[in-house]
């Protein structure tokens, strides 16, 4: 899945944490990621009615 290893690489720049899986690390820069997106109040995919299965 080159989206999770996607999140897997800039979640493993954002910390140092390498005993983590893919999916744990990947997980938690999702996790990050949408804390920052609400804190800036960047509207979600069904904000912009954008349906996700799309993509």
């Amino acid at each position: 899945m080159p989206a999770l290893e996607r999140l897997t690489d800039i979640g493993r720049i954002n910390s140092a944490d390498e005993d983590k899986t893919i999916e744990e690390t990947a997980e938690r820069t999702f996790q990050s990621v949408k804390v920052l997106c609400d804190s800036l109040k960047i509207p979600n995919l069904k904000e912009w009615d954008i349906d996700e299965q799309a993509l």
